[in-house]
């Protein structure tokens, strides 16, 4: 009697932590984009001993379609966010205030907490009333949003004067786009408001 010896094809060797690797790669790359953040990678608070630091975060949608967000971080109980949710119009910005509750911590540089800006696409049915039970649904289908993580950096008064003065007329983004909303009535044309962006953002210019 003879014998067909078959051999089986050698099994995978990739490791779980790799696959798992292959996975986050793959997430990210399918990632939608739907809004730009202003700034994009570390938001800046001023510290002063036993006084609360604010700083501001600008969202713009920078699709043809309705957007909405949220915002959160891994110390709820030492920030506030307003607004922590809303929607956003085509093309449309919003300025975010973030308020650090005061602390006698003196460290400067990136410190441990982080924030977390999610944003999904809604269509004209969902508004400010229903719009915590859609963040719901579509987390529950698992539907596709973008995540875009910040740091949190502190820096001391005179490290702020300092940079101040070394960067003579130049002003942030967040901190400017929130003047020009205190400083502009609503009504104002919509072209001096997009001029206003090609002053501070080359990347969205006045046509």
């Amino acid at each position: 009697f003879f014998f067909l010896m078959i051999r089986r094809p050698p099994r995978s060797t990739q490791s779980r932590s790799s696959a798992a690797s292959d996975v986050y790669k793959r997430q990210m790359q399918e990632s939608p984009n739907y809004i730009e953040v202003n700034p994009p990678n570390v938001i800046t608070f001023t510290h002063i001993p036993k006084k609360n630091s604010q700083s501001t975060v600008v969202l713009k949608n920078i699709t043809l379609k309705k957007k909405a967000f949220k915002i959160k971080t891994t110390q709820p109980k030492s920030y506030l966010v307003k607004p922590n949710q809303g929607i956003l119009d085509p093309g449309s910005m919003q300025s975010i205030d973030i308020y650090m509750q005061a602390t006698d911590n003196a460290t400067t540089g990136i410190i441990q907490d982080k924030f977390l800006i999610q944003a999904i696409d809604i269509d004209d049915s969902v508004d400010m009333n229903t719009l915590g039970e859609y963040w719901k649904l579509v987390e529950m289908r698992k539907e596709p949003q973008q995540s875009i993580k910040l740091k949190v950096q502190l820096e001391t008064d005179q490290m702020g004067a300092s940079q101040r003065q070394s960067n003579k007329g130049d002003v942030s983004y967040a901190s400017s786009y929130k003047e020009f909303e205190t400083t502009h009535q609503p009504e104002q044309s919509e072209t001096v408001r997009q001029c206003w962006f090609e002053r501070y953002n080359a990347l969205w210019k006045c046509q």
